[in-house]
C-alpha cells in the first residue's frame, strides 16, 4: 500500500460528526463527482479507485440522507487496469447538492460556501475530504517532499489554497495540462498537514522519516 493510501485510510477510519461529514462529501463531490440527466431525471455519479474511499463516500450518503446509492465495480482496460468503484444516486440528488450548497437558485457552484467551511473543524473536514478526492504525498522515504491536490476547476483550487492558508500552509497553485494543482514542498508544512487532517500514524511515519534523513545529512556534511 502507498504512503497515500495509507494516509486516505486513516482520514476514512476516524469518527466525524454530521457537519463534518457533509464538509468531506461536499469536497468530494465537488472535486470528483458529475452531475447527469436521464429520463426519471438528475442523478449523481462519483468515481474512485479507492474502494475505501468508495466504501467512506457510500456510508456518508447512507446515514446523512437515507438513500441506497448503486455501486458498481468497473475494470480499467488500460496501464494499471485498477478497479473503478462507481457510486450513482438516483434518489434525492437534488436535495443533496441544495443541502450541500453545491446547487443554488443560480445553478452549479464549484467553490465550498462560506457557511459550509467557516468553522475550523468545517475547514479541517473539506481540506479531508479534498485530499481524499485528489490529494497524494511523496513517500517519506523519497528525496523530495511533495503533497498536492489537483481540479479542473480553477476557482476550486483557488479556494482549497485560500483554506490551507488559513492554517498557515503556505500552498502554491499551478496549471498542468488542463488541470489546476495546489501542492506544498515544505517537509515541516506538509507534516502540518497530515497533523491537521489527525493522519497520526502517517505523521509519525513522515516525522521519523524525515529525522533521519536529516540526521545522515548533518552526519554527511
Amino acid at each position: 500500500m502507498s504512503f497515500t493510501s495509507e494516509i486516505k485510510k486513516e482520514i476514512c477510519k476516524e469518527e466525524i460528526d454530521a457537519q463534518m461529514m457533509k464538509a468531506q462529501l461536499c469536497a468530494l463531490f465537488q472535486m470528483r463527482a458529475s452531475l447527469h440527466m436521464n429520463w426519471q431525471g438528475m442523478y449523481l455519479s462519483f468515481q474512485t479507485e479507492n474502494a475505501t474511499i468508495a466504501k467512506h463516500v457510500f456510508q456518508i450518503m447512507k446515514t446523512l440522507y437515507d438513500v441506497d446509492p448503486r455501486l458498481s465495480v468497473l475494470k480499467k482496460m488500460k496501464l494499471k487496469k485498477n478497479n473503478i468503484y462507481r457510486i450513482q444516486v438516483f434518489d434525492k440528488a437534488h436535495e443533496i447538492l441544495e443541502d450541500l450548497q453545491i446547487l443554488t437558485d443560480s445553478g452549479l457552484r464549484y467553490t465550498p460556501s462560506v457557511k459550509m467551511v467557516r468553522s475550523e473543524k468545517m475547514a479541517r473536514a473539506y481540506l479531508q475530504g479534498c485530499f481524499l478526492a485528489s490529494g497524494s504525498i511523496n513517500s517519506p522515504k523519497s528525496s523530495n517532499y511533495h503533497l498536492e491536490m489537483s481540479s479542473q476547476e480553477k476557482d476550486l483550487t483557488l479556494s482549497v489554497q485560500k483554506l490551507m492558508q488559513r492554517f498557515y500552509l503556505p500552498a502554491k497553485v499551478i496549471e498542468r495540462k488542463s488541470v489546476y494543482v495546489v501542492y506544498i514542498k515544505a517537509g515541516d508544512k506538509i507534516a502540518d498537514f497530515l497533523r491537521l487532517c489527525n493522519a497520526s500514524n502517517a505523521l509519525f511515519e513522515f516525522e521519523d522519516s524525515r529525522i533521519q534523513r536529516d540526521f545522515y545529512n548533518q552526519i554527511t556534511r
